[in-house]
């Protein structure tokens, strides 16, 4: 440039590194995020607290379902359904929601029946404003007047913020896209099959292997510690410090 052989200095793509894990919220922090919920709800203007109480009921369905942030904006109650148990159990239905994403339409099963409630709040939330149930083509996630809450972002920013839960252990800040990791990182620690799991979020095995395979030893501990000696024949003794943690 200083040659005058180009008028400016070329731009280069930002080259990604080998670190591709997600920003999530690990067992501590969301718990304690959930607990604060109770705290956020409140406020002394009616407006606050109903977005508020639709924010948190949007935080714990994500979490809970892995859904993307646009497939929670277009979802109508329509795309509800309830999922029976077998004969004879007495175990609470599943719940399953159909959504439409960039790779297609899919039924997503909820991690528990408890996500019901969640829903229910929404529900009630509406019949209240409106003096009778939504439609079934009624947004889910909605604004006073019926439109769909466009984004969650800033209100999200302020939830884990007050919460002080806005940065992970890495100091990277986390963002609403984080719920969606949180639930896969869960899900995997909890044994659930990859290709199982890569299906119900919309994503491939390979994606999961990317992004969540810190997660798989931990998955796989029962398999990983068989024996718990060592060659001389020596158990393994507990670690104390680390309940102190």
């Amino acid at each position: 440039m200083e040659k005058d052989y180009v008028e400016a200095l070329p731009r280069f793509p930002k080259v990604k590194g080998e670190n591709n894990r997600r920003q999530s919220f690990n067992d501590k922090d969301y718990n304690k995020l959930v607990r604060h919920l109770r705290e956020f709800v409140k406020s002394d203007y009616p407006w606050v607290v109903r977005d508020r109480s639709m924010l948190i009921n949007y935080v714990l369905i994500l979490a809970n379902t892995g859904i993307r942030v646009g497939e929670a904006r277009g979802l109508k109650w329509r795309d509800l359904k309830e999922i029976p148990q077998a004969a004879g159990s007495k175990e609470a239905a599943d719940i399953a929601l159909f959504v439409t994403g960039k790779t297609g339409p899919r039924e997503v099963v909820a991690r528990t029946p408890e996500v019901k409630v969640y829903f229910k709040r929404l529900l009630d939330l509406r019949t209240e404003e409106l003096g009778q149930k939504p439609s079934n083509d009624d947004y889910v996630f909605c604004n006073r007047d019926g439109s769909t809450v466009g984004s969650f972002k800033k209100s999200f920013a302020a939830l884990i913020k007050s919460a002080g839960v806005e940065k992970d252990s890495q100091g990277d800040r986390r963002t609403i896209y984080s719920l969606r990791h949180t639930y896969a990182t869960f899900r995997l620690q909890e044994g659930v099959h990859q290709y199982i799991l890569a299906k119900n979020m919309g994503t491939s095995t390979a994606m999961l292997e990317r992004h969540y395979g810190h997660t798989s030893n931990v998955a796989s501990a029962a398999e990983l510690t068989k024996g718990g000696t060592f060659k001389s024949g020596k158990k393994a003794k507990t670690v104390d410090w680390l309940g102190e943690m």
